[in-house]
């Protein structure tokens, strides 16, 4: 009999792998026809933005990511929040709990934003929208790193994925001021680091999910039993 928790594995591995590979192809997909060529029109560079503009190009990214902000949600939302404060940890905890939350919230507000308003139809609300998601993902990570295994967090497979979409999204926010600033335009580079950012969100949940697992058992293994001989 096929049970849910032996397919569930295969499927969040599936869901996760699918809008990486749309992410990290979008240049050939662009050659191929299917996402938009040329430069972003902001003329920050080559973005994620601009190679989703068109109708199936947006479409497909937006159900690519059905299942990564849903574990989202379910793994770092409410739930959440209501395991660390009914939990009766220190206050220090609950309110990074709480601000994780809060950024949580922004992060998908303006990831909703990113690809509701499409940078071709209306650019300066969708460039409010993904400093939001940036600015919102960077304090997520921030939150979900200083909360760590010891603190009721998440385990050590999880930092490589925060760690990529907090640098991603610090990146942005960098890049996107150099273009204000000294109009520095980036290329390829502002999409790598909006692709960077987006891959922190897909892969932070699925990566506690099944690799701390295995990180446990290989210390587990590797530390020496001690057995106690009782003296004669």
């Amino acid at each position: 009999m096929l049970r849910w928790y032996n397919v569930r594995p295969a499927l969040s591995l599936f869901a996760c792998v699918l809008p990486t590979l749309y992410l990290w192809t979008l240049p050939l997909l662009a050659r191929a026809g299917f996402a938009v060529r040329g430069p972003d029109p902001t003329g920050v560079g080559k973005s994620v933005s601009h190679y989703i503009s068109s109708a199936p190009a947006t479409g497909l990214l937006a159900a690519s990511f059905q299942w990564p902000i849903m574990q989202l949600w379910e793994r770092h939302g409410i739930a959440h929040l209501e395991r660390h404060c009914a939990s009766g940890g220190d206050a220090a905890t609950e309110k990074l709990a709480a601000r994780s939350f809060a950024s949580l919230v922004a992060m998908l507000v303006g990831f909703g934003g990113f690809v509701t308003f499409t940078v071709t139809w209306r650019a300066r609300l969708h460039n409010c929208f993904v400093c939001l998601m940036c600015v919102g993902g960077l304090y997520h990570f921030r939150c979900l790193l200083r909360l760590g295994e010891d603190r009721g967090g998440f385990g050590g497979a999880v930092y490589p994925p925060l760690l990529a979409g907090f640098f991603g999204f610090g990146a942005v926010l960098a890049m996107v001021a150099g273009r204000h600033v000294a109009g520095v335009n980036w290329g390829h580079a502002f999409w790598a680091a909006e692709s960077l950012g987006l891959t922190g969100i897909i892969w932070c949940t699925a990566c506690d999910d099944y690799g701390t697992p295995v990180l446990r058992r290989l210390a587990t293994t590797r530390t020496p039993t001690v057995v106690a001989v009782a003296p004669a």
